[in-house]
């Protein structure tokens, strides 16, 4: 049986194929067209899991009502702007 390559998207009920290709080439093609920023938007940058860093609490669902609550909440996540950025700027590659 020759080999496939499948481009998938999406996580849980999110999740679908996008295709299958005969080709790693074709299959790179059309991933970087699903992940191409699109117009008016941005492409969210993919999950990952990592370890929680050591000291971290839980602190926005945890959060007692305040004057400032919404403020604080509304604060970005450390890392995730950058995260946003790197998910969205094409970076040159060298074939």
């Amino acid at each position: 049986m020759a080999p496939v390559w499948v481009v998938e998207e999406g996580e849980y009920s999110d999740y679908r194929v996008v295709g299958v290709f005969s080709s790693k080439e074709n299959a790179q093609l059309i991933a970087d067209a699903v992940n191409a920023p699109r117009e008016g938007g941005f492409v969210m940058p993919a999950a990952w899991q990592r370890t929680k860093p050591a000291g971290t609490v839980a602190t926005i669902h945890l959060m007692p009502p305040s004057a400032d609550r919404g403020d604080k909440r509304s604060v970005t996540p450390a890392g995730f702007a950058r995260a946003v950025f790197e998910a969205n700027h094409r970076k040159a590659q060298v074939a």
